[in-house]
């Protein structure tokens, strides 16, 4: 059995080996200690974070209404699956996604009132995972906002 280093600095400082039957090897290198086993080779693999596909599409149509516009809108996204981590295991994994969203616009005068729904259908999705935790997608939201413009 050959270990590299014993604690002792003197043979840690000489890069010598410490192997029961000949105490006299050394690292062929210089070095106090083997870091071959540990080298990982990530070549060929997808970046990270770099889905092979993604893509949106929306629609949306503006026609006059109560004395103003009113302008629905539909908006898909599609992301592919992809990877957070250069290990690629399931765990840093992100899930392909695609999530549908809906706004209502209503314009008159300087005001603007907006009624949103994201993720409409309430996809569940991991969006990220990293060293310890897991980021899910933001589940459907929805919500008014108002505008004034002077």
């Amino acid at each position: 059995m050959t270990s590299y280093g014993t604690g002792d600095p003197n043979q840690v400082s000489t890069g010598r080996v410490v192997d029961p039957a000949d105490a006299t090897n050394t690292i062929p290198n210089g070095n106090c200690f083997d870091y071959d086993p540990y080298f990982v080779n990530f070549s060929g693999q997808p970046q990270v974070q770099a889905p092979e596909l993604s893509y949106n599409i929306g629609i949306d149509y503006e026609f006059a209404w109560g004395g103003g516009t009113l302008t629905p809108r539909l908006a898909y996204s599609y992301t592919d699956e992809s990877w957070s981590n250069v290990i690629q295991t399931d765990y840093y994994r992100n899930d392909e996604r695609g999530i549908t969203n809906l706004t209502v616009d209503y314009d008159r005068d300087d005001w603007t009132v907006q009624f949103y729904i994201r993720n409409l259908t309430e996809d569940t999705y991991i969006a990220s995972a990293r060293d310890g935790w897991i980021g899910y997608g933001a589940p459907r939201t929805y919500g008014v906002r108002a505008r004034l413009n002077f």
